[in-house]
């Protein structure tokens, strides 16, 4: 239910913007790091990023020739986006991005819900 939840509500590109910035807010993205954790084409992140900034979900901040995206903590419903963006994405997309991260050291994984069909 989840993915097709959020793909309904979000579009998919502005969807994935979200998870990444929103699920770790600590983190600040250039466009090119987007691009590559994404698998998008710049020309799709650019547009979208520059309309969450414009709507106060995003900051962004120009150091050289980089320019970084952030969630923005002040945004006064960021704490809500981000929730529901954690449960509509469940807890698949999080154990999947956190497995991800030691690569192929992990060959199998199991997910068990009680609610499943």
């Amino acid at each position: 239910m989840g993915k097709n939840a959020l793909e309904t509500l979000l579009s998919t590109v502005r969807g994935e913007i979200l998870s990444a910035l929103l699920l770790h807010p600590k983190n600040s993205w250039y466009l090119s790091e987007l691009v590559r954790h994404l698998n998008r084409a710049a020309s799709q992140l650019h547009r979208e990023l520059g309309m969450l900034t414009a709507a106060g979900i995003l900051t962004v901040r120009v150091e050289g020739r980089q320019t970084y995206f952030t969630a923005n903590a002040g945004c006064e419903f960021l704490v809500e986006l981000r929730l529901l963006l954690q449960k509509l994405a469940g807890p698949e997309a999080q154990l999947i991005e956190e497995l991800g991260k030691h690569g192929r050291r992990i060959r199998v994984g199991f997910l068990h819900s009680r609610n499943a069909a």
